[in-house]
Protein backbone atom coordinates (compact mmCIF):
# COMPACT_ATOMS: atom_id res chain seq x y z
CA UNK A 1 0.00 0.00 0.00
CA UNK A 2 2.84 2.75 0.85
CA UNK A 3 5.01 1.78 -2.36
CA UNK A 4 1.44 2.38 -4.33
CA UNK A 5 0.68 5.43 -2.83
CA UNK A 6 4.23 6.67 -2.90
CA UNK A 7 4.03 5.64 -7.11
CA UNK A 8 1.03 7.57 -7.23
CA UNK A 9 2.69 10.60 -5.88
CA UNK A 10 5.82 10.29 -8.03
CA UNK A 11 3.62 10.12 -10.80
CA UNK A 12 1.70 13.88 -9.75
CA UNK A 13 4.73 15.37 -9.80
CA UNK A 14 6.19 14.02 -13.13
CA UNK A 15 2.87 15.64 -14.24
CA UNK A 16 3.58 18.77 -12.36
CA UNK A 17 6.46 19.57 -13.77
CA UNK A 18 5.64 18.68 -17.18
CA UNK A 19 7.06 16.10 -18.42
CA UNK A 20 8.34 15.94 -21.98
CA UNK A 21 6.36 15.38 -24.40
CA UNK A 22 7.20 12.11 -27.16
CA UNK A 23 8.75 14.39 -29.68
CA UNK A 24 11.01 16.37 -26.88
CA UNK A 25 9.12 19.56 -27.48
CA UNK A 26 7.67 21.75 -24.55
CA UNK A 27 4.05 21.10 -23.90
CA UNK A 28 2.53 24.09 -24.67
CA UNK A 29 -0.46 23.91 -23.32
CA UNK A 30 1.36 23.56 -19.71
CA UNK A 31 2.85 26.76 -20.66
CA UNK A 32 0.21 28.90 -19.33
CA UNK A 33 2.68 31.80 -19.28
CA UNK A 34 3.51 33.03 -22.65
CA UNK A 35 6.28 35.20 -22.32
CA UNK A 36 5.78 38.86 -23.17
CA UNK A 37 9.61 40.10 -22.74
CA UNK A 38 8.92 42.45 -20.04
CA UNK A 39 12.66 43.54 -20.64
CA UNK A 40 11.91 44.42 -24.29
CA UNK A 41 13.44 48.13 -24.11
CA UNK A 42 11.36 50.92 -25.28
CA UNK A 43 13.94 53.17 -26.99
CA UNK A 44 13.50 55.65 -24.24
CA UNK A 45 16.97 56.55 -25.39
CA UNK A 46 16.48 57.80 -29.22
CA UNK A 47 18.99 60.21 -29.78
CA UNK A 48 17.17 63.99 -30.79
CA UNK A 49 21.02 65.35 -31.81
CA UNK A 50 20.21 68.31 -29.24
CA UNK A 51 24.09 69.06 -31.12
CA UNK A 52 22.99 70.13 -34.70
CA UNK A 53 25.38 72.51 -34.90
CA UNK A 54 23.89 76.00 -35.62
CA UNK A 55 26.95 77.86 -37.75
CA UNK A 56 27.19 80.96 -34.92
CA UNK A 57 31.02 81.44 -37.11
CA UNK A 58 29.02 81.99 -40.08
CA UNK A 59 31.17 85.31 -41.52
CA UNK A 60 28.97 88.28 -42.06
CA UNK A 61 29.32 90.05 -45.27
CA UNK A 62 32.03 92.93 -45.44
CA UNK A 63 32.69 96.62 -45.99
CA UNK A 64 36.47 96.57 -46.81
CA UNK A 65 36.08 100.17 -48.56
CA UNK A 66 34.18 101.79 -46.05
CA UNK A 67 31.49 103.30 -48.57
CA UNK A 68 28.41 101.42 -46.05
CA UNK A 69 27.59 98.67 -48.88
CA UNK A 70 28.36 95.37 -47.96
CA UNK A 71 30.59 93.08 -50.32
CA UNK A 72 28.10 91.08 -51.26
CA UNK A 73 26.10 94.38 -52.59
CA UNK A 74 28.94 96.57 -53.87
CA UNK A 75 30.61 96.28 -57.19
CA UNK A 76 33.82 97.43 -56.27
CA UNK A 77 34.48 96.44 -52.94
CA UNK A 78 38.14 98.11 -52.84
CA UNK A 79 36.98 101.28 -54.25
CA UNK A 80 34.73 103.79 -51.39
CA UNK A 81 33.95 105.78 -54.66
CA UNK A 82 31.98 102.78 -56.28
CA UNK A 83 28.78 101.75 -54.89
CA UNK A 84 24.84 101.69 -55.68
CA UNK A 85 23.48 104.82 -54.58
CA UNK A 86 26.40 106.62 -55.42
CA UNK A 87 26.03 110.42 -57.28
CA UNK A 88 28.27 110.13 -60.87
CA UNK A 89 31.15 112.41 -61.02
CA UNK A 90 32.62 113.22 -64.00
CA UNK A 91 35.90 110.38 -63.65
CA UNK A 92 35.41 108.09 -66.04
CA UNK A 93 34.08 105.73 -63.32
CA UNK A 94 31.24 104.22 -62.96
CA UNK A 95 30.30 105.71 -59.67
CA UNK A 96 26.60 104.12 -59.35
CA UNK A 97 27.30 100.60 -60.01
CA UNK A 98 24.57 100.65 -62.83
CA UNK A 99 27.06 99.04 -65.26
CA UNK A 100 27.10 102.22 -67.57
CA UNK A 101 29.08 105.22 -68.00
CA UNK A 102 27.15 108.34 -68.75
CA UNK A 103 27.61 109.81 -71.73
CA UNK A 104 29.71 112.78 -70.95
CA UNK A 105 32.29 110.55 -69.20
CA UNK A 106 33.00 108.99 -72.17
CA UNK A 107 35.98 110.10 -74.48
CA UNK A 108 34.34 110.66 -77.59
CA UNK A 109 36.80 113.42 -78.80
CA UNK A 110 39.75 111.11 -78.43
CA UNK A 111 42.00 113.92 -75.81
CA UNK A 112 42.24 111.23 -73.48
CA UNK A 113 40.33 113.18 -70.82
CA UNK A 114 36.27 112.49 -70.04
CA UNK A 115 34.37 114.81 -71.97
CA UNK A 116 32.77 116.53 -69.01
CA UNK A 117 36.46 117.37 -67.71
CA UNK A 118 37.06 120.47 -66.22
CA UNK A 119 38.87 123.08 -68.91
CA UNK A 120 41.80 124.26 -68.75
CA UNK A 121 42.72 125.76 -71.78
CA UNK A 122 43.30 129.83 -73.02
CA UNK A 123 41.59 130.49 -76.42
CA UNK A 124 38.15 131.61 -77.77
CA UNK A 125 35.98 129.95 -79.74
CA UNK A 126 33.08 131.29 -82.02
CA UNK A 127 29.25 130.80 -80.55
CA UNK A 128 25.52 131.70 -82.70
CA UNK A 129 22.51 131.96 -81.26
CA UNK A 130 18.90 131.04 -82.28
CA UNK A 131 17.51 133.36 -84.30
CA UNK A 132 14.16 132.21 -85.15
CA UNK A 133 11.88 129.22 -84.36
CA UNK A 134 8.77 128.07 -86.35
CA UNK A 135 7.42 125.09 -83.93
CA UNK A 136 4.63 124.49 -86.24
CA UNK A 137 6.79 124.23 -89.63
CA UNK A 138 9.69 122.44 -87.21
CA UNK A 139 12.41 124.59 -88.55
CA UNK A 140 15.18 126.77 -86.59
CA UNK A 141 17.60 129.47 -87.97
CA UNK A 142 20.41 129.86 -86.04
CA UNK A 143 23.29 132.97 -86.08
CA UNK A 144 26.14 134.67 -85.71
CA UNK A 145 24.21 137.93 -85.29
CA UNK A 146 21.48 136.48 -83.14
CA UNK A 147 21.81 137.65 -79.30
CA UNK A 148 25.11 139.32 -77.94
CA UNK A 149 26.79 138.34 -81.37
CA UNK A 150 29.84 136.81 -82.96
CA UNK A 151 33.38 137.03 -83.41
CA UNK A 152 33.99 134.53 -86.47
CA UNK A 153 37.76 136.02 -86.90
CA UNK A 154 39.20 135.25 -83.61
CA UNK A 155 36.35 133.84 -81.62
CA UNK A 156 34.08 135.62 -78.76
CA UNK A 157 33.67 133.04 -75.58
CA UNK A 158 36.74 132.05 -73.84
CA UNK A 159 37.41 128.20 -74.31
CA UNK A 160 37.02 126.87 -71.05
CA UNK A 161 33.25 128.07 -71.14
CA UNK A 162 30.91 125.08 -71.44
CA UNK A 163 28.27 125.38 -74.65
CA UNK A 164 26.28 122.55 -76.40
CA UNK A 165 27.63 122.03 -79.94
CA UNK A 166 25.45 122.86 -83.00
CA UNK A 167 25.14 119.89 -84.98
CA UNK A 168 23.79 118.74 -88.52
CA UNK A 169 22.76 116.06 -90.12
CA UNK A 170 23.60 116.64 -93.83
CA UNK A 171 19.70 116.09 -96.02
CA UNK A 172 17.87 117.52 -98.96
CA UNK A 173 15.18 118.67 -96.70
CA UNK A 174 12.09 121.07 -98.84
CA UNK A 175 12.06 124.41 -97.49
CA UNK A 176 8.59 124.10 -95.29
CA UNK A 177 8.40 127.86 -94.80
CA UNK A 178 10.68 129.81 -96.84
CA UNK A 179 13.37 130.52 -93.61
CA UNK A 180 16.92 132.06 -95.25
CA UNK A 181 19.61 129.97 -95.42
CA UNK A 182 17.69 126.87 -96.04
CA UNK A 183 20.64 123.99 -95.72
CA UNK A 184 18.32 121.26 -96.00
CA UNK A 185 19.76 119.52 -92.80
CA UNK A 186 18.71 118.75 -89.79
CA UNK A 187 20.25 120.65 -87.20
CA UNK A 188 19.97 120.28 -82.73
CA UNK A 189 22.03 120.91 -79.89
CA UNK A 190 24.37 118.29 -78.33
CA UNK A 191 24.83 118.50 -74.48
CA UNK A 192 26.85 120.93 -73.36
CA UNK A 193 31.08 120.63 -73.60
CA UNK A 194 33.72 122.43 -72.68
CA UNK A 195 35.72 123.88 -75.61
CA UNK A 196 38.76 123.04 -74.54
CA UNK A 197 37.49 119.39 -75.22
CA UNK A 198 37.65 120.56 -78.82
CA UNK A 199 40.70 120.10 -79.86
CA UNK A 200 39.76 119.95 -83.49
CA UNK A 201 37.09 119.34 -86.02
CA UNK A 202 37.15 115.53 -85.69
CA UNK A 203 36.78 115.53 -82.17
CA UNK A 204 33.95 118.19 -82.38
CA UNK A 205 32.18 115.90 -85.38
CA UNK A 206 32.85 112.88 -83.53
CA UNK A 207 31.13 114.60 -80.06
CA UNK A 208 27.59 115.51 -82.29
CA UNK A 209 27.67 111.77 -83.38
CA UNK A 210 28.82 110.53 -79.85
CA UNK A 211 25.99 112.48 -78.65
CA UNK A 212 22.95 112.64 -81.73
CA UNK A 213 23.98 109.50 -83.88
CA UNK A 214 25.56 108.59 -86.88
CA UNK A 215 25.71 110.85 -89.87
CA UNK A 216 25.74 114.10 -87.01
CA UNK A 217 28.60 116.57 -86.85
CA UNK A 218 29.32 119.88 -85.78
CA UNK A 219 27.48 123.06 -87.54
CA UNK A 220 30.28 125.07 -89.70
CA UNK A 221 30.30 128.62 -90.72
CA UNK A 222 29.71 127.98 -94.57
CA UNK A 223 27.58 125.41 -94.48
CA UNK A 224 24.91 127.59 -95.71
CA UNK A 225 27.18 130.85 -97.17
CA UNK A 226 28.16 132.26 -93.93
CA UNK A 227 26.67 133.76 -90.96
CA UNK A 228 23.64 131.86 -90.39
CA UNK A 229 21.90 128.51 -91.34
CA UNK A 230 18.38 127.02 -90.96
CA UNK A 231 17.07 123.56 -91.16
CA UNK A 232 14.50 121.12 -89.08
CA UNK A 233 14.76 121.05 -85.74
CA UNK A 234 14.07 121.89 -82.00
CA UNK A 235 16.18 124.15 -80.33
CA UNK A 236 17.35 122.67 -76.63
CA UNK A 237 20.19 124.69 -75.72
CA UNK A 238 20.10 127.59 -73.19
CA UNK A 239 23.13 129.54 -74.58
CA UNK A 240 24.98 130.12 -77.13
CA UNK A 241 26.83 127.40 -79.16
CA UNK A 242 29.86 126.48 -80.44
CA UNK A 243 30.11 126.53 -84.24
CA UNK A 244 33.29 125.88 -86.26
CA UNK A 245 35.03 127.85 -88.75
CA UNK A 246 37.41 126.32 -91.47
CA UNK A 247 39.24 129.37 -92.43
CA UNK A 248 39.27 131.79 -89.52
CA UNK A 249 41.48 131.14 -86.02
CA UNK A 250 38.33 131.40 -84.18
CA UNK A 251 37.93 127.86 -82.75
CA UNK A 252 38.80 126.18 -79.91
CA UNK A 253 41.45 124.40 -82.02
CA UNK A 254 43.42 127.41 -83.08
CA UNK A 255 45.28 128.08 -79.43
CA UNK A 256 48.64 128.84 -81.07
CA UNK A 257 46.72 131.82 -82.54
CA UNK A 258 47.44 135.60 -81.00
CA UNK A 259 44.18 136.75 -81.33
CA UNK A 260 44.67 140.47 -79.51
CA UNK A 261 48.53 140.72 -81.16
CA UNK A 262 50.34 141.04 -77.54
CA UNK A 263 52.81 138.16 -78.61
CA UNK A 264 51.28 135.75 -76.46
CA UNK A 265 49.64 132.74 -78.67
CA UNK A 266 46.25 132.38 -77.06
CA UNK A 267 46.97 128.83 -75.60
CA UNK A 268 49.67 131.45 -73.13
CA UNK A 269 47.11 133.88 -72.74
CA UNK A 270 44.31 134.47 -70.14
CA UNK A 271 42.81 137.19 -72.16
CA UNK A 272 43.48 136.67 -75.77
CA UNK A 273 41.01 139.09 -76.65
CA UNK A 274 43.14 142.24 -74.93
CA UNK A 275 46.42 142.99 -75.85
CA UNK A 276 46.82 144.57 -72.38
CA UNK A 277 46.61 141.50 -70.71
CA UNK A 278 49.53 138.48 -70.96
CA UNK A 279 51.78 136.80 -68.59
CA UNK A 280 54.58 139.20 -68.99
CA UNK A 281 52.31 142.69 -68.80
CA UNK A 282 52.70 144.73 -65.71
CA UNK A 283 49.92 144.81 -63.31
CA UNK A 284 47.62 148.29 -63.14
CA UNK A 285 44.95 149.41 -60.66
CA UNK A 286 41.89 148.51 -63.13
CA UNK A 287 40.46 145.52 -61.40
CA UNK A 288 41.84 142.96 -63.85
CA UNK A 289 44.53 140.15 -63.79
CA UNK A 290 47.12 141.64 -65.87
CA UNK A 291 49.92 139.19 -65.94
CA UNK A 292 47.45 136.37 -65.78
CA UNK A 293 49.05 135.09 -62.26
CA UNK A 294 45.67 133.97 -61.45
CA UNK A 295 45.92 136.52 -58.85
CA UNK A 296 44.25 139.44 -58.56
CA UNK A 297 46.24 141.72 -56.48
CA UNK A 298 44.52 142.68 -53.21
CA UNK A 299 45.29 146.43 -53.82
CA UNK A 300 42.53 146.02 -56.41
CA UNK A 301 39.79 144.21 -55.02
CA UNK A 302 36.82 146.63 -53.54
CA UNK A 303 37.06 146.42 -49.64
CA UNK A 304 35.94 149.28 -48.98
CA UNK A 305 32.95 148.29 -51.58
CA UNK A 306 32.73 151.39 -53.18
CA UNK A 307 32.29 150.16 -56.51
CA UNK A 308 35.87 150.98 -57.28
CA UNK A 309 39.54 148.86 -56.58
CA UNK A 310 41.29 150.31 -53.12
CA UNK A 311 43.86 151.30 -55.34
CA UNK A 312 42.41 154.20 -57.24
CA UNK A 313 43.49 157.54 -56.96
CA UNK A 314 40.07 159.05 -58.45
CA UNK A 315 40.31 163.14 -57.82
CA UNK A 316 40.18 163.81 -53.89
CA UNK A 317 41.65 166.69 -52.07
CA UNK A 318 43.23 166.92 -48.91
CA UNK A 319 45.93 165.38 -46.77
CA UNK A 320 46.01 162.40 -44.81
CA UNK A 321 48.28 160.96 -41.38
CA UNK A 322 51.56 158.84 -42.48
CA UNK A 323 54.00 157.48 -40.08
CA UNK A 324 57.61 155.74 -41.64
CA UNK A 325 59.34 152.88 -39.98
CA UNK A 326 62.37 153.61 -37.68
CA UNK A 327 63.11 150.22 -36.84
CA UNK A 328 62.78 146.15 -37.47
CA UNK A 329 64.31 143.33 -35.06
CA UNK A 330 64.38 140.24 -37.02
CA UNK A 331 65.51 138.54 -34.31
CA UNK A 332 62.81 139.63 -32.11
CA UNK A 333 60.40 139.62 -34.79
CA UNK A 334 59.27 143.11 -34.32
CA UNK A 335 59.07 146.41 -36.33
CA UNK A 336 58.66 149.86 -34.85
CA UNK A 337 56.39 152.86 -36.79
CA UNK A 338 56.37 156.38 -35.43
CA UNK A 339 54.95 159.55 -36.61
CA UNK A 340 58.61 161.50 -36.49
CA UNK A 341 60.19 158.82 -38.96
CA UNK A 342 61.82 160.69 -41.79
CA UNK A 343 60.65 164.11 -42.22
CA UNK A 344 57.86 163.96 -39.80
CA UNK A 345 54.28 163.87 -39.55
CA UNK A 346 51.45 166.47 -38.89
CA UNK A 347 48.96 164.88 -36.83
CA UNK A 348 46.88 168.08 -37.35
CA UNK A 349 46.03 168.90 -40.72
CA UNK A 350 47.84 165.22 -42.36
CA UNK A 351 50.91 165.36 -44.21
CA UNK A 352 50.66 163.26 -47.31
CA UNK A 353 48.20 163.89 -50.05
CA UNK A 354 45.81 162.20 -50.24
CA UNK A 355 45.63 161.68 -54.05
CA UNK A 356 48.50 158.98 -54.17
CA UNK A 357 48.52 155.65 -53.15
CA UNK A 358 50.80 154.21 -50.34
CA UNK A 359 50.66 151.30 -47.92
CA UNK A 360 47.87 151.12 -45.03
CA UNK A 361 49.26 150.46 -41.00
CA UNK A 362 46.87 147.73 -39.91
CA UNK A 363 47.38 146.48 -36.25
CA UNK A 364 45.70 143.53 -34.13
CA UNK A 365 45.34 142.91 -30.74
CA UNK A 366 46.82 139.77 -29.35
CA UNK A 367 48.16 140.89 -25.95
CA UNK A 368 51.17 139.81 -26.86
CA UNK A 369 54.18 139.68 -24.19
CA UNK A 370 56.34 142.95 -24.82
CA UNK A 371 59.92 140.97 -26.02
CA UNK A 372 62.08 143.66 -24.01
CA UNK A 373 61.88 146.35 -26.69
CA UNK A 374 61.95 149.90 -25.41
CA UNK A 375 59.57 153.07 -25.78
CA UNK A 376 55.19 152.12 -26.15
CA UNK A 377 54.89 148.24 -27.09
CA UNK A 378 51.44 147.79 -29.07
CA UNK A 379 50.56 144.02 -27.80
CA UNK A 380 49.49 142.83 -31.11
CA UNK A 381 50.88 142.53 -34.35
CA UNK A 382 51.12 145.29 -37.68
CA UNK A 383 51.51 144.62 -41.23
CA UNK A 384 50.84 146.86 -44.34
CA UNK A 385 48.10 146.72 -46.98
CA UNK A 386 50.12 147.91 -49.57
CA UNK A 387 49.10 150.19 -52.63
CA UNK A 388 46.14 151.92 -51.08
CA UNK A 389 44.64 154.91 -52.41
CA UNK A 390 43.48 157.74 -49.40
CA UNK A 391 40.59 158.77 -51.82
CA UNK A 392 39.38 155.40 -50.97
CA UNK A 393 39.80 155.36 -47.25
CA UNK A 394 36.74 157.46 -46.80
CA UNK A 395 35.99 156.76 -43.10
CA UNK A 396 37.91 154.74 -40.16
CA UNK A 397 35.67 151.90 -40.65
CA UNK A 398 36.76 151.56 -44.61
CA UNK A 399 40.67 151.07 -43.53
CA UNK A 400 39.03 148.57 -41.13
CA UNK A 401 37.73 146.87 -43.69
CA UNK A 402 41.07 146.72 -45.87
CA UNK A 403 43.11 145.74 -42.85
CA UNK A 404 40.66 142.68 -42.41
CA UNK A 405 39.99 142.31 -46.28
CA UNK A 406 44.08 141.64 -46.57
CA UNK A 407 44.35 140.05 -42.99
CA UNK A 408 41.57 138.79 -41.88
CA UNK A 409 39.20 138.79 -39.05
CA UNK A 410 40.62 141.00 -35.59
CA UNK A 411 42.22 143.68 -38.21
CA UNK A 412 41.87 146.76 -38.26
CA UNK A 413 43.34 150.17 -39.39
CA UNK A 414 46.54 151.28 -36.83
CA UNK A 415 44.87 154.57 -34.74
CA UNK A 416 47.40 157.61 -34.11
CA UNK A 417 46.60 157.01 -30.14
CA UNK A 418 47.76 152.63 -30.13
CA UNK A 419 51.28 154.24 -29.44
CA UNK A 420 50.48 158.20 -29.58
CA UNK A 421 53.02 158.85 -32.26
CA UNK A 422 54.45 155.52 -32.40
CA UNK A 423 54.80 151.99 -31.53
CA UNK A 424 56.11 148.52 -31.39
CA UNK A 425 54.79 145.58 -32.46
CA UNK A 426 55.59 141.86 -33.46
CA UNK A 427 55.83 142.55 -37.59
CA UNK A 428 57.83 141.15 -40.19
CA UNK A 429 57.21 143.96 -42.93
CA UNK A 430 60.69 146.42 -44.27
CA UNK A 431 59.65 149.61 -45.93
CA UNK A 432 60.87 152.53 -46.75
CA UNK A 433 57.11 154.16 -47.66
CA UNK A 434 55.56 155.87 -45.12
CA UNK A 435 52.13 154.39 -44.68
CA UNK A 436 48.12 155.86 -43.49
CA UNK A 437 47.76 155.95 -40.37
CA UNK A 438 44.23 157.26 -38.74
CA UNK A 439 43.81 159.80 -35.97
CA UNK A 440 40.21 159.75 -33.97
CA UNK A 441 40.35 163.30 -32.35
CA UNK A 442 42.37 166.00 -35.87
CA UNK A 443 41.02 166.24 -38.68
CA UNK A 444 44.33 164.62 -40.52
CA UNK A 445 42.33 161.91 -42.08
CA UNK A 446 41.38 161.50 -46.01
CA UNK A 447 37.94 161.41 -45.04
CA UNK A 448 37.91 165.03 -43.32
Amino acid sequence: MTSKLAWIVGMGLVVACGAPSPDGAKDDDVDTQDTVDSDAVADTDTVVDTDTVVDTDTVAPVDADGDGVTADRDCDDADAARFPGNAEVCDGVDNDCDLQLPLLEGDSTGDGLPDCAPATCGGYGMTWDLAAEDTDAGTVTVSCHAGDGCSAYVGDTACSATRAVLCVQEGDALNPNGASAWTGDQVATSPPIAGCQLATDTSADAWCAATLGTGWRMARFHDAGGWSLSGLGDWDATDRVWVGIGNQPANCWNTDADNDGDGASASDDCNDHDPDVQVVAPETCNGVDDDCDGVLDLSEWDFTDDGLPDCTVGTCTGDGMTWGQTARDANAGTVTMSCWAGAGCDAYDGDATCAATRPLLCVRSTAAANPGVSGTWFAGEAALATGISGCQLTAMSAGDDVCAGWFGDGWRMAEHHDGGFGFTALGAFDTTERAWVGIDDTTANCWD
